[in-house]
């Protein structure tokens, strides 16, 4: 982060997963906002990671996912 690093958060991810956490008859969008309100001071939600990624890489940038 401190070499200019920017991090995006997949927000479709982040809405399924505040859906997951809040459970039925949970408010999944108060968590989603309490997930979004403590993120890292440089990392911001967009609508979907998949479009970010694409940016990036035609920019020249590339993807390494290990899982």
């Amino acid at each position: 982060a401190r070499r200019g690093v920017q991090f995006m958060v997949c927000g479709t991810a982040s809405r399924g997963i505040s859906r997951r956490i809040a459970g039925d008859g949970g408010d999944a969008e108060a968590v989603f906002k309490e997930m979004e309100g403590h993120l890292i001071s440089n990392a911001r939600i967009v609508s979907a990671g998949v479009v970010g990624v694409t940016r990036a890489q035609e920019y020249g940038f590339s993807y390494l996912f290990v899982g």
